[in-house]
């Protein structure tokens, strides 16, 4: 039962109203399934959805139950809340409900449990069996519950000893890397929902570039655009090119159905598919805003002309309507160009034209992210290895390790060592000193300059207030500079005197996280320019860039300039 509370559509629910709800539900009692992942846009109902799951296992199918939210605040809402509600008006799981058993976040009924827990309690997600565990808002989890591993396994562990476990995944995307649409891509089996066409009868996934409205609204002032384009958008069939109007939603929901999809490079889409899994264990679903029975195609044009110039709006749009993972596509561009500077050599070789090698450590609370870079003649440079992140490199021992290992140079044989080495002394500052003091001449502890106190001057060399640190030079790096540096010698050709060169086949992941960052430019009160490096989007890992700053600067401090 819907309540006005919460819902417009107060009532007995009615799957004829969200067509595309039946399947997923209908997977969570197949047998052979034990995953399912929901990456759908907002606006169309998954809550419900997943409610209705959940209603069914206490009914019909009883098993303790684990429902993981984002934060133990909003776990402790949602049960006291929503789902409260939801056992209210929902008689066969209200006559169930054990009202003096219950606690907050424990709710208990005939023959089952349910625990809500926020994802960043580890002992909460690893505290009991459970068959089945549902997860909502997926993206917005921490990486890690508190110092343990990440939640997703945590709780996944706890229904290993059930045979008929059931794992429920509901988020609407976020980045390309985020858990919900790498839960999609790697599904046995992805599903787009296709509709036919009022027109034509041909099958299609309604997007974004089908939505249309009049080519003169485009002359008009921004706000009457807006207005007008809301009331007089349609959508157009691939196939037929005829209008498809709102009045014909419903039908092309009610006969539209799901079917595998693959991405098809060439064609930049998805693209239907027979899949090879007979007996699939993990479904996918992918749906957008554009389904959704409450919004009408000029919502859609509305809410993307008023988010296509504002990259914040933007991504937005993408994640909450598209239901789409947000790829910056400057960052991107960005990024490509990093995997053109590969040249042939391999990764931990060091190329024929270097005459040094420099390192680079940022430390982080619990695990490390390094590069190793070599230098020539007016600052070529090539990156040699790179590492790090959780379960990597964890500990100062695996960095005494790379900074003492051998490097064979490409042609020669001749073994190289790392001959100067900067570790970032952000985090866990005590450690870095200690460490930097036991490898006298090789390593130096490093921090950034503030934006303010630089001066122009690359770096310069600070004393550590530390009395058993008297010897120790930490060494404060304008780091505006050194991003300067590296970005603008990203634009020399591959090869090329004072070229940035990386090893054939370096991984995307190092591209990207490489150009994380952009220069923006800010006014302040009295209008005065000011410039500075920022995230192209929260959240984004910019560890590389980090190193290989603290490379560009362990260059300068050991003289590459003058190779």
């Amino acid at each position: 039962m819907l309540t006005s509370e919460y819902s417009e559509l107060a009532g007995p629910w009615r799957t004829d109203r969200t067509p595309y709800l039946r399947e997923p539900m209908d997977m969570f009692k197949a047998r052979s399934v034990t995953k399912i992942t929901l990456a759908f846009a907002t606006q169309l109902g998954k809550t419900e959805c997943e409610y209705n799951m959940v209603g069914y296992a206490i009914d019909q199918d009883q098993g303790s139950l684990l429902y993981v939210l984002p934060t133990d605040m909003l776990a402790k809402d949602i049960s006291k809340g929503r789902f409260r509600s939801f056992i209210r008006t929902c008689r066969p799981v209200r006559e169930k409900f054990d009202y003096e058993r219950s606690e907050i976040q424990r709710l208990y009924f005939l023959g089952m449990d349910i625990a809500f827990v926020g994802a960043n309690s580890p002992s909460q997600l690893a505290s009991r069996p459970v068959r089945y565990v549902f997860y909502d808002e997926a993206d917005k989890f921490p990486l890690r519950a508190g110092n343990d591993a990440d939640p997703f396994k945590l709780a996944s562990e706890r229904t290993k000893t059930y045979y008929r476990r059931k794992e429920v995944e509901v988020s609407s995307p976020t980045i390309e890397e985020g858990h919900i649409w790498q839960s999609f891509i790697h599904a046995d089996i992805k599903k787009k929902y296709f509709v036919p066409c009022p027109h034509c009868n041909e099958m299609f996934v309604m997007r974004l570039k089908h939505i249309k409205w009049p080519e003169e609204l485009n002359e008009y002032a921004p706000s009457v655009r807006l207005k007008e384009v809301t009331e007089r958008a349609w959508l157009e069939c691939p196939n037929c090119r005829k209008r498809i109007l709102d009045k014909h939603k419903h039908m092309m929901l009610l006969a539209g159905v799901w079917r595998p999809v693959e991405y098809d490079k060439d064609a930049d889409d998805w693209l239907p598919t027979v899949p090879l899994i007979t007996r699939p264990r993990h479904i996918a679903y992918n749906i957008s805003t554009i389904y959704s029975p409450w919004k009408r195609f000029g919502d859609v044009a509305k809410e993307f002309l008023e988010s296509k110039d504002k990259p914040e709006k933007l991504m937005n749009f993408v994640n909450g309507w598209l239901g789409e993972p947000w790829v910056n596509q400057s960052a991107r561009m960005r990024s490509d160009i990093v995997m053109q500077r590969q040249q042939n050599y391999e990764r931990g070789t060091v190329p024929k034209e270097a005459r040094m090698l420099t390192a680079a450590v940022d430390v982080q609370k619990d695990h490390f992210w390094w590069a190793v870079r070599a230098w020539g003649e007016n600052m070529t440079s090539w990156l040699v290895d790179y590492g790090g992140g959780p379960g990597i490199c964890e500990t100062w021992t695996e960095i005494e390790d790379i900074l003492d290992r051998e490097y064979r140079q490409e042609g020669t044989g001749e073994a190289f060592r790392v001959y100067f080495a900067l570790i970032d002394s952000g985090y866990r500052t005590e450690e870095v000193y200690e460490f930097c003091a036991e490898h006298p001449g090789l390593t130096a502890p490093s921090k950034g300059l503030d934006e303010t106190s630089s001066k122009g001057i690359p770096y310069r060399v600070g004393t550590i207030d530390k009395m058993k640190y008297t010897d120790l030079k930490l060494m404060l790096l304008d780091t505006e500079f050194y991003k300067d540096m590296i970005y603008g010698r990203l634009n020399r050709e591959t090869g090329a005197r004072g070229s940035f060169n990386v090893f054939e086949g370096v991984p995307r992941q190092y591209a990207d996280q490489l150009c994380s960052e952009h220069k923006v430019t800010e006014y302040d009160r009295k209008g005065r320019a000011k410039q500075f490096y920022k995230p192209i989007m929260d959240g984004i890992d910019n560890h590389m860039l980090d190193c290989e700053v603290g490379n560009f600067a362990a260059a300068e401090i050991a003289g590459a300039r003058t190779l």
